[in-house]
């Protein structure tokens, strides 16, 4: 889905329409350096045509205090896509047009290990757009679920099928359901001791489900060597499962006549980790390849890239930038790459597309 500028001799009243919010915003409470892209207010209907170039739009009592009348540039048609629309519920606008720029999503969070005592953090999250609720996998404390206006975070389920939760630590959300998929690495090995050579032996990880209206977790896959990732497709038909000490992604079937049964989805050159699904239903997949003979032995990260049906599409090298680190995901964003990693900082990082082989 995207967004396209209006045709003006197409242009039709009572089209669905959405409109940039910075055109419209005249201070932002906002640090210094940060990259702020907050997409698009709406959609409101047109109700009439002012001038050749102007419309007057419907919109809500909450922005009586803004000036109903666009240029036609600073317009877009609405088509779908809740990564890149507002509400005027979502946000709190303050008098003169003022708001505070809230974050979209946390790509990755590590445990801190104190003197004494180890804080659980959360691994993964993910956001019910539909609901405004955001859901967690925290890899000690289980999956939890933070309302749409914040607060404290609720535990929704820390065991399933009478199996206690180990080491949580990917989840995503089915925005067409409200399903929440997750995964457990382990059974019997948790964050602090997943470097043991026990946990490379040991075949235990799930993949599981957890369904809001009947507040109930479900096992969907056992067995899995290392259960670090899952993502599910654009049109809500299967997931994507990352085994990462087999090397291989699994596709689980979640609809049609295959519906509940998997299948080898594609074995790849590393270990994998996080999956990314991308806004035109690709997934990027972060993974490592270990060299054991070397003291100390050595870590080369990199990525590859997955259409649907299991075919590579492109390939991504980062070992020349992150050598010896592995990097746990890849982010897809409007022509540009964002790795991320709990082990160095990213943030300035930014690979474009166009480079890409």
């Amino acid at each position: 889905m995207r967004t396209v500028g209006l045709d003006l001799w197409n242009l039709q009243l009572g089209t669905w329409c959405i409109f940039g919010l910075p055109e419209y915003v005249q201070h932002l409470d906002i640090n210094e350096g940060e990259n702020w892209d907050p997409g698009y207010l709406g959609p409101y209907r047109i109700k009439g045509r002012v001038e050749p170039l102007a419309y007057r739009l419907e919109l809500p009592e909450a922005l009586t205090g803004l000036h109903d009348v666009f240029h036609v540039s600073q317009l877009r048609k609405h088509m779908y896509n809740p990564d890149i629309e507002m509400h005027v519920e979502d946000i709190e606008l303050q008098p003169g047009m003022t708001f505070k720029v809230q974050p979209l999503r946390v790509l990755e969070r590590q445990d801190r290990q104190l003197r004494h005592k180890t804080l659980p953090m959360p691994l993964n999250l993910s956001f019910n757009y539909r609901t405004g609720q955001l859901y967690i996998a925290d890899s000690y404390l289980g999956l939890r679920v933070v309302g749409p206006c914040g607060g404290l975070a609720t535990l929704l389920a820390s065991s399933a099928e009478n199996v206690a939760f180990q080491f949580l630590s990917c989840v995503e959300v089915d925005q067409l359901t409200g399903t929440v998929y997750f995964t457990d690495v382990s059974q019997f090995y948790d964050l602090r001791n997943y470097t043991e050579p026990g946990f490379f032996k040991v075949f235990s990880g799930r993949l599981l489900s957890y369904d809001p209206e009947t507040r109930r977790a479900s096992v969907l896959m056992k067995g899995i060597g290392a259960a670090t990732g899952v993502a599910i497709s654009a049109n809500g038909n299967f997931l994507l499962v990352s085994e990462n000490l087999t090397k291989r992604i699994h596709r689980f079937w979640l609809r049609g006549s295959r519906a509940s049964t998997s299948e080898i989805f594609s074995t790849l050159p590393g270990n994998p980790y996080k999956i990314r699904r991308t806004a035109s239903g690709d997934f990027w997949v972060a993974m490592a390849t270990w060299n054991t003979e070397a003291t100390p032995f050595e870590v080369f990260p990199l990525a590859q890239k997955f259409n649907s049906k299991g075919g590579v599409v492109a390939e991504l090298d980062l070992d020349k930038q992150y050598h010896n680190k592995a990097m746990t995901g890849v982010v897809e964003h409007k022509g540009a790459l964002y790795p991320t990693s709990p082990y160095v900082s990213t943030n300035n990082v930014e690979f474009m597309l166009r480079n890409l082989k």
